[in-house]
C-alpha cells in the first residue's frame, strides 16, 4: 500500500469513527490470528477485548513466530509504547525477565535503553526484577550495558542505586567502562564512583582521554572527562 493510500485509508477510518488495524506492523512477529488480534486490541487501547482474548487461548508470554513476547514487541516498537499499555501487560502477568531468542535479551534490558525512565523504574520497584539479570548476549550481559550504550544516565543511576554489579564482564573480558569512551564521560564517572574496576577497560579509556579532538564544554556544565581523569588518578594512588 502506497503512503498516499495509507493516508487516505486513515482519513476515511477516522471519518467513519473507526481505527486503522495495526496488523501489518505486528504480523512480522505474530503469526497466530488470535495473538495479532490481541496486539491490535492493545494498540487501540481496547483492553476489555484484550482480556477476552486472554481468556480464550492467547498466551501473554508467548513468542509465536517472531521470537518476542507482546511486552518485548511493545518496547521494541516504542512509538506505540504508553504507560497504560505497559501497565496493562504487567498487570496480566507479562514476564519482563524472559530472554528473547531473537533479541538475545529481555524486556527489562530493553527498558534500560528508553529515554523515559518510568519503565525501568517500574520494573525495579514494582516487579522486583533482579537488576543483575543476565541477557543471552555475551557482549551486553546486563542492563547497565544497555543504559551506557544508549547514553541514558538516569537509567544508569537507577541501576546503580538498585545495587547492580558494575564489574560484570563481557565474553572478551571487558566491562561497561569500555563503552563510555565515545564522549560519554558522565557515565564513566558514575561507574568509577560506583566502584567499577578500571583495569579491564583502561587502555581504551586512556586512549580516549588523550584524544586531541575532545572539546571541553563551554556552557558551564561539568567537564566529565576531567572528572574521570582525576578519578583515575585517585584510584592509582
Amino acid at each position: 500500500m502506497s503512503i498516499f493510500s495509507r493516508f487516505a485509508l486513515a482519513v476515511f477510518l477516522v471519518a467513519m469513527g473507526c481505527s486503522e488495524s495495526h496488523d501489518e506492523y505486528i504480523s512480522e512477529y505474530f503469526c497466530e490470528r488470535e495473538t495479532r488480534e490481541f496486539m491490535d486490541a492493545i494498540l487501540t487501547d481496547e483492553f476489555a477485548h484484550a482480556d477476552e482474548l486472554l481468556k480464550q487461548r492467547v498466551n501473554i508470554n508467548g513468542m509465536d513466530c517472531g521470537g518476542v513476547t507482546p511486552l518485548q514487541w511493545l518496547i521494541l516498537n516504542d512509538n506505540y509504547l504508553t504507560t497504560d499499555r505497559f501497565r496493562y501487560l504487567l498487570e496480566r502477568d507479562a514476564d519482563p525477565t524472559i530472554n528473547s531468542p531473537k533479541l538475545m535479551h529481555s524486556a527489562f534490558h530493553q527498558t534500560a535503553k528508553l529515554q523515559d525512565s518510568y519503565y525501568l523504574e517500574r520494573l525495579i520497584n514494582n516487579e522486583n526484577v533482579d537488576c543483575d539479570l543476565r541477557s543471552n548476549d555475551v557482549n551486553v550481559p546486563t542492563a547497565i550495558y544497555f543504559a551506557v550504550l544508549s547514553r541514558q544516565q538516569r537509567n544508569l543511576d537507577l541501576l546503580l542505586k538498585c545495587g547492580a554489579d558494575v564489574n560484570v564482564l563481557t565474553q572478551n573480558g571487558k566491562n561497561a567502562l569500555g563503552l563510555t569512551n565515545m564522549n560519554n564521560w558522565e557515565a564513566a564517572f558514575m561507574l568509577l564512583d560506583a566502584g567499577i574496576d578500571p583495569a579491564p577497560s583502561l587502555p581504551s579509556i586512556i586512549n580516549a582521554l588523550e584524544n586531541n579532538n575532545y572539546t571541553p564544554p563551554t556552557d558551564g556544565s561539568a567537564d566529565w572527562r576531567e572528572k574521570v581523569r582525576s578519578k583515575l588518578g585517585d584510584i592509582d594512588k
